[in-house]
């Protein structure tokens, strides 16, 4: 309860920024600009996929959102965890687990937030255009929140241990390094190959589902991309426990004097 009390105090802390307001802003007005280039390609006679726009809508909004609290999470480092913030904190009963999650959440809270504000407008395009939802349209968007929230947890768990900088180039250089590859072929080259199998053991693997074809998939499949997404959460979980370790083992001389 305390946990998902200061979590609302985050929340409406982050929520009533300018920032949020700008982001929400963009992504409404990108919204409104790509249905109106989506009739007018329509109007004339270029044929679009109709169950497509409702999916774009979506994840134009998840991204932004993704985006906002990917940067925001990245600067944990610089802006809420310093000295001075750290000592009112370990005068208080509070762990710093729980001050930890009670941030994640807060700003997850905020990116299911602005995520939320793209269903009003699918509600309304698949009213006026009369478009069928897509296959498992809740699935994406439940898979869609879960990669996210673990993105977001992990780049959260290197802010606290890193400079904002720091947290980004490490986070963008190992998944840029494990896509390119994961494309690759078997090679022969021994660096290929140690690098490949490093990278196996250090991030978390899943895979995107084409959810327009996922309804010919069988129950295997399902379950085995539903199990991925939970082994993801447990990495981002394993990956802040090692990061509250770090700060604890980092800082326990600190608070010895303290």
């Amino acid at each position: 309860m305390k946990i998902i009390k200061m979590s609302y105090f985050h929340f409406f802390r982050i929520i009533s920024e300018r920032s949020v307001i700008f982001i929400l802003s963009c992504v409404f007005l990108i919204g409104l600009l790509s249905t109106a280039m989506r009739v007018g390609l329509q109007e004339l006679g270029i044929p679009l996929p109709s169950s497509n726009t409702l999916v774009f809508t979506f994840q134009l909004w998840s991204f932004g959102a993704f985006l906002y609290c990917f940067f925001r999470a990245s600067g944990t480092f610089d802006k809420d965890i310093s000295l001075k913030v750290f000592s009112t904190l370990i005068t208080k009963p509070i762990y710093f687990w729980e001050y930890q999650l009670s941030q994640f959440l807060g700003l997850f809270f905020v990116y299911i937030f602005i995520s939320l504000g793209s269903i009003l407008l699918i509600l309304i395009k698949a009213l006026i255009y009369k478009i069928d939802f897509p296959n498992l349209f809740l699935l994406r968007i439940i898979c869609e929140w879960i990669d996210s929230g673990s993105m977001i947890l992990i780049i959260f768990s290197l802010a606290l241990v890193m400079r904002k900088s720091s947290a980004i180039a490490v986070f963008l250089g190992v998944y840029i390094l494990n896509a390119i590859l994961s494309q690759t072929a078997s090679s022969t080259n021994i660096i290929v190959q140690i690098l490949k199998e490093f990278l196996y053991m250090i991030t978390p693997a899943h895979q995107n589902l084409d959810f327009d074809t996922v309804s010919d998939s069988s129950f295997a499949d399902m379950l085995q991309m539903l199990l991925e997404y939970i082994s993801l959460i447990l990495y981002a979980g394993t990956m802040m426990i090692l990061s509250n370790l770090y700060y604890y083992k980092k800082d326990y001389p600190l608070r010895d004097h303290s």
